[in-house]
């Protein structure tokens, strides 16, 4: 299915098309689902999602051309290219989101994105509590707001005042909760929690004793 397939269609709508939100878990251990078999964690909102929907259980991510899994296996899911056709920060590739963007889709993303900045700009017209790093202190986390230039400066960084969780899960729930076009429009949502914090567990440490 290719945008220009799309292009001389009408603006897709939310009642025709279907709204898409995909929620990409960083780092995420594919042993780390309560309902596939992990006793000792309690993931009851995916477990919802595994008993209502589809698991694939024996999906691997191919591997890093550096210590880091999480900007590969991004890639990879954006443009549905191996490893070796995936660069890290997504040049001269298309997206799935740019792909829909260009179908009329908007489409909006927080959370981490750790694949460069010209290759969101590109696929996204909207987003909240966007983190372009790898790791961080999850109480302290460098965000920017969404710039349709696309240029982010370093002077428009700011410290979400939230656990990183919480803060792109309010980004993401506001988003849906304020969208009121008859537009289709496609949401990621990229949780940082499950990827290991840059201070070790001190910040998850301290939001687990606050309750």
């Amino acid at each position: 299915m290719s945008a220009s397939q799309h292009n001389s269609s009408p603006t897709p709508n939310s009642d025709s098309w279907p709204n898409i939100v995909f929620l990409f878990t960083d780092d995420q251990r594919f042993d780390t689902v309560h309902a596939l078999g992990n006793e000792e964690i309690e993931t009851p909102n995916i477990d919802r999602l595994v008993h209502r929907g589809v698991s694939f259980t024996h999906a691997h991510i191919m591997g890093s051309m550096s210590g880091a899994v999480c900007m590969p296996s991004r890639a990879q899911l954006m443009n549905g290219q191996t490893i070796f056709r995936a660069p890290d920060d997504l040049a001269g590739t298309l997206t799935f989101p740019e792909l829909l963007r260009e179908a009329g889709y908007v489409t909006f993303e927080t959370g981490k994105w750790h694949n460069g900045r010209e290759s969101l700009a590109r696929s996204f017209t909207a987003g909240a509590q966007i983190f372009f790093g790898g790791m961080s202190n999850h109480l302290e986390v460098p965000v920017y707001d969404f710039d349709a230039t696309g240029e982010y400066p370093e002077g428009y960084e700011y410290i979400g005042k939230q656990f990183s969780t919480e803060l792109f899960s309010n980004a993401a729930v506001g988003f849906l909760r304020e969208y009121d076009r008859g537009q289709a429009f496609l949401s990621i949502f990229a949780l940082h929690g499950t990827a290991r914090p840059s201070d070790g567990a001190g910040a998850t440490w301290q939001y687990v004793q606050s309750g």
